[in-house]
């Protein structure tokens, strides 16, 4: 199955000597490598220049934010290109390990000297997986035919997954034929660089998380149903995607519910101090009464989210339990199945019934208060 068609435009970009792509996140904004804009002494004058895949012009840009550590840069044209339709940006952000198919569009060489009439537009399809560097704040992209990609043209192009913008391509490895990749959803971690877009497009591009396919409760049923019944291992691993999958979803309900209190405590803070302020400042107590119940109307929205938070912190409690268990039962089935003969057996059918029907003890649900 391929991808989805990305949001944004790809775009050439070239400044002195120096070029490689771009990706438009609106109609006069694009991101890029920042070593392709780099100022050097050679190039102190020149001015980056950029033409959006499917219009015929260069348009001159500015450098708005450039960061060395991540390698990427932020740039504005004067105006868009009237006759391009720009379908607006959306980020996406990695989250778990898993392969997802990926694309990016950037330019070759057609042969000889690079000049702006000797480059072709190309898409490259491939495979990103957040667990392949579990530690790094990169995205490594593995091409399907990397060996007619390896032109700088693709240094700034964007790295597109289901048709979000998730990394901005910044290295390439010319052995293995594999590209590294800056997540865009780090670079709007900036706070400069948010500050800009905030100015720029009233609001910073929405960022949208991309679970893995299995992670639904469609997929997680179905990697139960598929496991071997004799393998425990196999079955065991499909039960702790199913169970992975009840933790996310509780914790993201509880993150939502956190957040939601903590804004609505402010606002009901507010309220509470205008209404001190409007009562000290004039001494007409009665106007402020009706800013003091509005500020304790929301601050009892405020407790409420806060019960919330409570409540799903209980299940949290109730997963890692039911997972210390889940464990446990792992751990002894492996010492078991390390016996032989009829000691084996025996505590094999032990082990069954305890997972099967359990003690009061191992079964009792955690107190939810």
């Amino acid at each position: 199955m391929s991808p989805s068609m990305p949001n944004g435009r790809a775009a050439l970009v070239e400044c002195g000597s120096v070029w490689g792509a771009g990706f438009s996140i609106s109609p006069t904004l694009l991101l890029t490598a920042s070593y392709i804009v780099k100022k050097s002494g050679d190039v102190e004058e020149e001015r980056p220049r950029v033409r959006l895949l499917g219009s015929g012009t260069f348009k001159d840009a500015d450098v708005l934010w450039t960061s060395e550590r991540l390698n990427v840069a932020l740039l504005r044209t004067a105006n868009a290109d009237s006759d391009i339709d720009e379908v607006p940006c959306v980020v996406g952000r990695l989250i778990g390990s898993g392969p997802r198919q990926a694309e990016s569009t950037g330019y070759i060489e057609d042969g000889g000297r690079y000049s702006d009439e000797r480059v072709t537009a190309i898409r490259i399809t491939g495979i990103v997986d957040p667990g392949t560097w579990p530690e790094s704040r990169s995205i490594r992209f593995d091409a399907t035919r990397p060996t007619s990609t390896r032109g700088p043209g693709m240094g700034g192009a964007g790295l597109c997954v289901d048709g979000k913008l998730v990394g901005i391509l910044v290295a390439v490895n010319q052995h293995e034929g594999w590209y590294r990749a800056t997540p865009v959803a780090d670079a709007l971690a900036d706070g400069e660089l948010q500050r800009l877009l905030q100015r720029e497009l009233n609001s910073p591009p929405g960022i949208i998380d991309l679970l893995p396919a299995g992670h639904t409760v469609s997929g997680a049923l179905e990697e139960v149903s598929k496991a071997d019944p004799a393998n425990i291992q196999e079955v065991a691993a499909a039960q702790f995607g199913l169970s992975n999958l009840y933790y996310e979803n509780v914790l993201s309900q509880a993150k939502r519910s956190f957040n939601a209190a903590a804004v609505a405590a402010v606002v009901g803070l507010v309220f509470f101090l205008a209404s001190v302020t409007f009562a000290i400042a004039t001494q007409q107590f009665a106007a402020s009464v009706t800013s003091l119940i509005g500020g304790g109307i929301v601050e009892v929205v405020a407790g409420l989210n806060f019960w919330l938070y409570g409540r799903t912190s209980v299940q949290l409690n109730a997963f890692h339990l039911r997972l210390e268990r889940m464990q446990r039962f792992l751990l002894a089935n492996s010492v078991s199945a390390s016996l032989t003969g009829d000691r084996r057996e025996e505590c094999l059918a032990q082990l069954v019934g305890v997972i099967s029907g359990g003690t009061a003890e191992e079964l009792a649900e955690p107190d939810d208060g």
